[in-house]
């Protein structure tokens, strides 16, 4: 009898064990099955990787009219969890905002709590079905049980995927509706690069970058380290601001590479700083990194066939509708462009074309690259619309013609009454979610095609002199490249004039090449000393962005043309070939493995992926002497972050489990046959453990 207990109860625990183990092991139990076999819909939710905070998900709903969905409503909560269906006039209690498993407060002030469709009769049975949206957030919320009281906690980021659920109240049969949980988990991406790699590498970069390279140097910087092979840390730290403070911080010598897509183009005149502290062109070689576009893109929404707000489709617009819109503003377009406007986009019908908000035309203030390219563009092809309004509405400017503007904030004459400027991307985006679900209209925005996408923006396409409207596609991008102007440090700019054949592929007139810009001089430190280990890294980090990295680029980007990675190895063997006078070498780089890819040039690239790179050489100014005045870049303190060791210690338990589990089994057998092994025995196996 005692032996026919201890077998249950070792099966218990044993199976217990091994559901431990498995789990640690990342193997899925049945509770992490994501949708019930039962629902006779299908629900999508995109994107569902890589999630950042405040970003827009679509949830898309499909079915027949067999099976109608009559309500969906969607919630972050805790993953993991068994969420059930009811068959009541509510979801099951699983699913309660404020108890156990889903928050009643935003996870963060950029996300929702919750969103849903009750109009879903008809329009999810329509080819595609029907969509609606949800802002889903990272960080952490605390919040007490509604049914217990106690404090619970939930946290999304890159360690701890979070659950999209989206609950769907349908018919499954006829004359019967239930409520069907579907369950996206959600996975973040990681907030810091640089501690996601383990902390920055001996001889870490100082660059600086506009907004819009932000996604792309996040991708590329998680990607790099972990490569076979690679140097221990993020190459580089990075500061996210305007092209101007990018390119200025270079001249000075503060950075190592600035990122920029005019670069020290005459025109715009970067990097030259300030009347009061002017600044030389630091000699440098530009390398193509990806491809990109200006864009004029549309936010918020409206009216849908189910009474709710979706976003602006096929947006069209002609060169003189632009050329109004941001010479005068709504009024100005209004007023010589309504109609032709409606003509071409008939869906405004059902929104305002400008929604009465703190931005309806808008464009970044500071230095940006759009900005410039934009006004050339309008510029050169509508130089008798590219006029301040004749109106008294702008007082002694008005009837003054336009120019080149690399930053709409300091341009001359002004934009004020016509566009509404902001400082970066958080205001816009907060001005598009301040919108309620019932204003319907456009928000308009001058910005580039990596960050309309990035924010969910709809991005018109621009009539070219082939009578062709022509949206921003890796085919008309790369179309565009052939036909631009190149310049005398070797890159491209747009040419506004450019035209082609009828029967070609279309260029989009406005695509721009993203550059890193970096020294052709070696980099040393404040005595001249050579820093050999952030030379290393320099050459490996853009022979790895003109590679490898041309498959890591955020939607947007297109990859560089054949003839741009052409160019991208010329500029790479600029890098470092020159040698100040007064250059002491550095320490030599002790090499602990073979070089593994990246390519070759005086840059370094190709030679440093070992994890051994020389301790004593560290990031900071290149020039001897740099610039009175120069703000210094923050040295950040190596840190391997929390999550390595957790993940470590995790490890070891998985380990640990599945040797516990082998042993359970083990005695399981023995008590099967009725062999178990007495106490003495077992203590004198286990080296007198007990005793």
């Amino acid at each position: 009898m005692k032996h026919r207990s201890l077998k249950r109860a070792l099966a218990v625990v044993s199976v217990a064990a091994m559901a431990a183990a498995l789990t640690a092991f990342g193997v899925a139990t049945p509770s992490e099955a994501l949708e019930s076999a039962t629902a006779p819909w299908t629900v999508s939710v995109t994107p569902n990787t890589s999630i950042t905070d405040g970003q827009l998900v679509s949830i898309n709903l499909q079915t027949t009219t067999a099976h109608r969905i009559y309500e969906a409503n969607a919630q972050i909560c805790r993953l993991g969890v068994d969420y059930q269906p009811s068959d009541g006039d509510r979801p099951a209690k699983d699913f309660d905002a404020g108890d156990l498993n889903c928050p009643a407060i935003p996870i963060s002030s950029s996300s929702d709590v919750q969103t849903g469709d009750a109009n879903l009769y008809g329009p999810a049975t329509q080819p595609g079905g029907s969509s609606f949206s949800m802002y889903v957030g990272s960080g952490v919320v605390e919040w007490p049980a509604v049914s217990t009281g106690r404090a619970q906690r939930l946290t999304c980021d890159f360690e701890n995927p979070c659950a999209l659920v989206v609950e769907v109240y349908g018919s499954v049969a006829p004359g019967v509706a239930r409520w069907i949980p579907y369950v996206q988990t959600l996975s973040y991406r990681v907030d810091d690069p640089v501690a996601g790699c383990g902390g920055p590498a001996d001889g870490v970069l100082n660059t600086a970058a506009p907004e819009r390279v932000t996604d792309l140097w996040i991708n590329w910087t998680l990607d790099q380290c972990r490569l076979p092979g690679a140097q221990a840390g993020a190459v580089s730290r990075t500061s996210f601001s305007d092209e101007s403070d990018a390119m200025n911080g270079f001249s000075s010598g503060a950075l190592d590479v600035g990122y920029s897509a005019v670069g020290y183009d005459a025109g715009p005149a970067l990097g030259r700083g300030s009347r009061t502290e002017p600044l030389e062109a630091r000699p440098s070689t530009a390398v193509p990194l990806a491809v990109n576009a200006t864009v004029v893109a549309v936010g918020n929404g409206r009216r849908g066939p189910n009474s709710r707000k979706i976003p602006f489709t096929d947006v069209r617009v002609t060169r003189s509708q632009l050329a109004r819109m941001f010479t005068g503003g709504p009024l100005e377009f209004l007023e010589y462009e309504r109609q032709s406007f409606a003509d071409l986009n008939p869906q405004f019908d059902e929104a305002s074309v400008f929604i009465s908000a703190s931005i309806q035309v808008g464009a970044f203030a500071p230095a940006d690259a759009s900005s410039w390219f934009l006004t050339s563009f309008l510029k050169e092809t509508q130089p008798d619309e590219w006029k301040v309004p004749d109106t008294n509405k702008f007082g002694p400017e008005r009837g003054l013609t336009r120019g080149s503007s690399i930053a709409f904030g300091i341009a001359n004459p002004s934009f004020n009454g016509a566009v509404d400027m902001f400082t970066g991307n958080s205001v816009l985006v907060k001005t598009l979610r301040s919108q309620n679900t019932n204003d319907f209209g456009g928000i308009w925005v001058l910005t580039d095609l990596a960050t309309a996408n990035h924010l969910g923006l709809s991005v018109a396409s621009i009539e070219n002199d082939n009578g062709v409207f022509v949206a921003p596609t890796p085919e008309s991008m790369n179309a565009a490249v052939a036909t631009m102007k190149p310049t005398d440090d070797g890159r491209l700019m747009p040419d506004p004039a450019a035209s082609v054949d009828k029967d070609a592929v279309q260029p989009y007139p406005l695509t721009f090449v993203d550059y890193a810009i970096a020294p052709t001089s070696k980099l040393v430190d404040s005595t001249c000393k050579g820093r050999t280990a952030s030379q290393a890294l320099l050459g490996t980090w853009l022979n790895y962005a003109v590679s490898e990295g041309q498959s890591k680029l955020p939607v947007g980007y297109a990859p560089l043309t054949d003839d741009l990675r052409a160019t991208a190895s010329e500029a790479i063997a600029k890098i470092g070939s020159e040698t100040p006078d007064c250059f002491v070498e550095g320490d030599p780089l002790p090499v602990l493995a073979p070089p593994q890819g990246g390519g070759s040039g005086a840059g370094g690239g190709g030679g440093i992926r070992n994890p051994g790179i020389n301790p004593t050489a560290t990031g900071g100014a290149d020039s001897p002497n740099p610039a009175s005045g120069t703000v210094k870049p923050e040295v950040l303190a190596a840190e391997v972050p929390e999550f390595t060791a957790r993940t470590a210690a995790s490890a070891a338990a998985a380990f640990g489990g599945m040797i516990l589990v082998f042993g359970l089994l083990s005695l399981m057998a023995m008590a099967t046959t009725g062999r178990l092994p007495t106490m003495s025995s077992l203590r004198s196996r286990l080296g007198g453990l007990g005793r």
